[in-house]
């Protein structure tokens, strides 16, 4: 198991195979194709090359189909939860297989209702909006059309709540004005006011007016008092109402062809994206160039599907300066392990080593030490295989359920070796019932033996740390570095070992601990010069030192985390003890039990999720890991609502 060698794949494909080939990779499923411009940055062929044009109509479809959907969702109350499973679909029907004249109309018919939804309902808001802004007026039964009488007209406006309405109307109506305000309604931010004013004082009341912010109001749109228009108003929204409910049983007529329509979702999405590659691969007048990266093992594959569809095609070494992508292949127990180290990064396609197998392991049993208790382990183990028949899920999904039941394994060991089940709930119940205490077997004590913990935590990272240089040996090994191995890794290995066994009483140890330091001193500046290969050994002794002891002490994490599951549902279940053996103790009993237990649970497994990914990512990466790789994205079907089943020819 290791870094899967890549091979530069080029094809030349006639334009009326291109679509062929481009499903036949897809279903191959080992193939990353990639914009690469080497075609057309050659000036030769840049003369003979050109872009493939961009198709949408696919993609334009899809969208379409997504509304349609969503509609459903929204207003047909269509539900897809998350265990939900996808409807198998044979990848020829999919893929090739089109999409129903009945179906392209439901869904059109579908997306019409929710576009005349969309317009009714922004002129009810329209409406609404009118409503309210005549609503402070409503308390007037002046009919906003009214038509000057004679010498005297009427206007409706506002000024600011915080004047003082009485010093306006005072101001207004001085003297022997012909002009009266009156007050109609007032909120936090305007008075709403009427004025009847002659046209001789006109001006001069207008002027007032003005100089307090009197904003009028024109209500040429309206009829009729203010009531009367907020009455017409309401029966205008009732009706549009109507027509939305109309529209919206229009559309949940159409709930049964929910998985028809996401049928065509996944059919648009694979044409759209095969129209995306097309367009930009460069083009003869009559040939599709294409270029990408594909497995070395899958080569012959390649080659048969190029042969298949008449294609001239070409593998080669990846050349100084490219980057492949990076691919590790690994087997069923070890492969979804690999989502732990993708969340730290892809290693480098040259760094030679694949740390997946050893991550799997040590990922399996320091989560299950840490998690440590064998009623979580079944319960998370059953829920993940649960989820795994219901769902079928694919992906990355696929992989980080199956590594959880997978150390759901793991934790169901270590909690029946410390003799944990649910905490210590059977000993209080057997004590309930019969009177007399029990405990449960275990192989260890946790509580009771807590030097015996932490002597086994640092041990497993000891031996964890150990993994991690041997696989940096291999590396070395395989780029022949074999003076760094002699200098940089095996002192190293005798000066922990022999600190374990002068620790255990063996003080020969010693003596070899001091060859190994004085060794490192030595040789760690080898590559330096003058004083720098004094003061470069002295810098390695004391990383070395600091570093190790620092990274080996991280693993009693290891300890503190097992006890903590244990503790805290032992705390739970005592809590849940405290009213005694009676009915309402019982019940006291189960509902602490239940509560604290779920708590303990989501607290327990976040806690082993995340400190079992910084001991790999910081005590175990730090001693050999080389990033910067990126990911290998094959060509893929990759679907949303339907799950493909592949046919074989």
């Amino acid at each position: 198991m290791a870094i899967v060698n890549m091979k530069r794949l080029r094809i030349i494909a006639p334009h009326s195979a291109s679509r062929r080939l481009l499903r036949e990779l897809t279903r191959a499923g080992c193939v990353e194709i990639e914009r690469n411009d080497e075609w057309m940055n050659d000036a030769e062929l840049a003369q003979l090359l050109k872009r493939g044009e961009n198709d949408s109509s696919s993609a334009r479809a899809q969208t379409e189909a997504a509304a349609a959907l969503e509609a459903l969702k929204k207003y047909a109350g269509v539900k897809k939860g998350l265990f939900d499973a996808r409807k198998p679909i044979a990848e020829e029907d999919l893929a090739t297989g089109g999409v129903p004249e009945q179906t392209l109309s439901q869904i059109q018919m579908i997306n019409a209702a929710t576009k005349q939804i969309a317009s009714l309902t922004s002129e009810i808001s329209r409406l609404q909006g009118q409503k309210e802004s005549l609503i402070p007026w409503q308390y007037t039964e002046i009919p906003v059309d009214f038509a000057t009488k004679g010498d005297f007209s009427l206007h409706f406006g506002t000024v600011a709540s915080v004047l003082n309405f009485d010093s306006l109307k005072a101001q207004v109506e001085e003297g022997e004005t012909a002009a009266q305000l009156d007050l109609i309604s007032s909120d936090k931010e305007q008075h709403y006011m009427l004025l009847a004013v002659h046209h001789t004082d006109y001006e001069r009341v207008l002027e007032t007016l003005k100089d307090a912010g009197f904003n009028e109001n024109n209500f040429k749109n309206y009829s009729g008092t203010i009531k009367e228009c907020i009455a017409e108003i309401d029966v205008q929204i009732a009706d549009l109402q109507r027509q939305c409910t109309v529209m919206e049983d229009n559309i949940r007529h159409y709930a049964a062809c929910f998985d028809e329509i996401g049928r065509a979702y996944d059919y648009f999405s694979i044409q759209s994206k095969w129209d995306d590659i097309s367009s930009t691969l460069p083009r003869t007048q009559q040939t599709a160039l294409l270029s990408g990266w594909v497995p070395e093992e899958e080569t012959d594959t390649v080659a048969a599907i190029a042969e298949k569809c008449g294609c001239a095609y070409d593998f080669s070494e990846p050349e100084e300066g490219e980057e492949p992508p990076t691919l590790m292949r690994n087997n069923r127990f070890v492969q979804p392990f690999g989502q732990v180290t993708e969340l730290y990064g892809m290693p480098a396609y040259d760094s030679l080593v694949d740390p997946n197998p050893l991550v799997a392991l040590s990922y399996f049993i320091f989560f299950g030490m840490m998690f440590s208790d064998a009623a979580y382990g079944l319960i998370m183990l059953a829920a993940c295989c649960w989820f795994l028949r219901k769902t079928k899920p694919e992906g990355t999904m696929k992989k980080f359920v199956t590594m959880f039941a997978i150390v759901g394994i793991s934790t169901t060991l270590w909690g029946a070796a410390f003799g944990s089940w649910f905490g210590d709930i059977i000993p209080v119940v057997v004590e309930r019932i019969t009177g007399t205490s029990w405990n449960m077997p275990a192989l260890i004590d946790p509580l009771e033996e807590p030097i015996t913990m932490l002597l086994i935590s640092i041990g497993i990272g000891v031996l964890h740390l150990f993994s991690g240089m041997f696989l940096s040996l291999i590396r070395m090994w395989k780029r022949r570095q074999f003076i760094d191995i002699i200098c940089d890794i095996l002192p190293w290995y005798a000066i922990i070992i022999s600190a374990g066994l002068l620790f255990l009483g063996y003080n020969a140890a010693l003596w070899v601990i001091v060859g190994g330091l004085l060794f490192v001193l030595l040789t760690a500046g080898r590559k330096k010069k003058g004083l720098g290969k004094i003061t470069g050994g002295l810098g390695a002794i004391y990383n070395g030192l600091t570093g190790n002891l620092s990274d080996i002490l991280s693993y009693s994490r290891l300890m503190a985390l097992a006890l903590s599951t244990g503790v805290v549902a032992s705390v739970m279940n005592t809590l849940g003890n405290m009213m005694g053996n009676s009915i309402l103790g019982w019940i006291f009993l189960a509902l602490v039990f239940v509560i604290g237990q779920t708590f303990n649970f989501a607290i327990s497994i976040l806690g082993a999720f995340v400190h079992s990914c910084r001991l790999e990512f910081v005590e175990f990466f730090g001693r050999f890991y080389e990033g910067g790789g990126r990911t290998f994205q094959p060509l893929l079907y990759k679907t949303k609502y339907v799950m493909i089943s592949k046919e074989e020819d």
